[in-house]
Parts: C-alpha cells; sequence; structure tokens
C-alpha cells in the first residue's frame, strides 16, 4: 500500500484485509499471490521504503510492533549493504546505503 499511499493515509487501517480491499479499489484488481510488476514500479518502491521507515518511526513493542507496520525496507537495507551498485537497477540505487567518502 505504501507503494501508492503516503504512510499517514493508512493511519486508520487496523487490518491487512482492509489493505487488500484498499488495493483492490486503487489497482483495479490485487492477487497478493500474482502481483503485477506494473502496479509497483522502481520509483514507487524507493518511495515506500522511506515511508515505511518513517511510519516505524512511532512504532512501540520492538520486534512485536503494538501497531501497524511494515518491515520490508529493513530488508532491502540489508540487500543494500551485500550488494554492489553495478549489481543493482539503477533505479533502485538511492535505496543503497551510503558510503563514506575517503578524504
Amino acid at each position: 500500500m505504501l507503494h501508492h499511499e503516503d504512510e499517514h493515509a493508512l493511519d486508520s487501517i487496523l487490518t491487512g484485509r482492509e489493505v487488500e480491499r484498499l488495493l483492490r479499489t486503487k489497482l483495479g484488481g490485487y492477487d497478493k499471490t500474482s502481483l503485477d510488476p506494473k502496479h509497483y514500479p522502481y520509483d514507487a518502491v524507493v518511495l515506500a521504503a522511506a515511508r515505511a521507515a518513517r511510519l516505524d518511526e512511532g512504532v512501540k513493542g520492538g520486534i512485536i510492533p503494538q501497531s501497524n507496520t511494515t518491515r520490508v525496507y529493513q530488508f532491502l537495507d540489508a540487500i543494500g549493504h551485500k550488494t554492489l551498485a553495478a549489481q543493482f537497477p539503477s533505479q533502485l540505487t538511492p535505496l543503497l546505503p551510503k558510503k563514506p567518502q575517503i578524504r
């Protein structure tokens, strides 16, 4: 959902079923077992990762969150730390960790 909506637009969503219903409405269809790549372009992935990280800033509960959240951006971050920039699609390079500059 964060590929298509700002994180604050999701404050009232309580269940996964609600997310699925909203995605079906917004995208004209949604099947989590067969995602349509055109609904998730690279620029939307970058936005969704940033939105998810911001969403998590206020979530209490540690590894067992006490409110709606997503931790997928942490997978992207972990992948980015193990990947050479040349191996990453250029549109996703904003997800790569910033390398310290040597002076």
